[in-house]
């Protein structure tokens, strides 16, 4: 299986690394694809790309996708917010991922920190966690609508903090039948979702996302995966890799696919 990896951030966003940092780890790692996804500008977040940012991060990468030519292929691309309206013209592929909920005019992030979550369902969800997670699914269902999304990002983002400080029951029912409802809207878009492990690398998550049982579903309905290590630094790129793989393979998974920019639109890639 090569190795590969879309969702990589940097100094331009909240990575700790500049893009040459990164694609140098990940070439001396045996890397032969490598896509960044910076963060798409958002007001209310400053750890988002604003123009100037996003200028910079467009120059530095195509710059290195000529430098790595005939060596590691380099793509760029772009984590879009469901509340972000930049264009994506110039990117090779897009990250569609909900991080916020909107409530009257306040964006609260749903990854930020367990305290922020918790002081959400209490102060706007009268103490209950499944009208918050009910209102981040509904996002999910109209993601693909709102950014017209390539990959589908950690779907189930609201689940970071459950190994460490949990604040639902994942196995309750109110819950099952909110993400089904959005998994079952994407898969019609015939669209990868994400097997995502940054939140391993941060020290929340023991395993990657989506739960098992969010993949076999996957699975049984026709949809199909990529693999990616949300990495922040230039360490982490190939973090939880093996042991994504073999949760892909124990859902019923045989292969990923992965954006081919050279023929348009994506490729599947067996597992070894």
């Amino acid at each position: 299986m090569i190795k590969c990896n879309f969702h990589t951030h940097t100094v331009f966003c909240d990575g700790a690394n500049t893009p040459s940092e990164m694609a140098d780890s990940a070439y001396a790692d045996g890397y032969t694809v490598l896509g960044f996804s910076g963060h798409s500008y958002v007001a209310f977040d400053s750890c988002c790309m604003d123009s100037m940012k996003t200028q910079k991060y467009i120059s530095e990468v195509l710059t290195l996708k000529t430098a790595y030519a005939g060596k590691m292929d380099i793509l760029l691309g772009i984590e879009q917010d469901y509340y972000s309206n930049i264009d994506i013209v110039p990117y090779e592929y897009v990250i569609g991922s909900v991080h916020y909920l909107d409530i009257g005019g306040e964006y609260i992030a749903v990854d930020n920190t367990p305290d922020i979550v918790k002081k959400a369902v209490s102060e706007h969800f009268s103490n209950d966690p499944y009208r918050l997670v009910k209102a981040y699914y509904e996002l999910e269902c109209r993601l693909f609508e709102r950014v017209n999304a390539d990959i589908i990002g950690h779907i189930d983002l609201i689940t970071k903090f459950q190994d460490k400080a949990p604040y639902f029951d994942t196995d309750d029912d109110r819950y099952r039948v909110c993400w089904q409802e959005a998994v079952s809207e994407l898969i019609s878009y015939g669209k990868p979702f994400e097997i995502n492990t940054g939140a391993m690398s941060r020290g929340w998550r023991l395993t990657p996302y989506p739960s098992p049982e969010i993949l076999r579903f996957i699975r049984a309905h026709g949809g199909c995966i990529i693999i990616n290590s949300d990495t922040h630094s230039a360490d982490t790129i190939g973090f939880g890799r093996e042991e994504a793989v073999i949760l892909a393979k124990e859902c019923g998974f045989d292969s990923q696919v992965i954006p081919d920019p050279n023929q348009g639109g994506f490729r599947e890639v067996p597992f070894d």
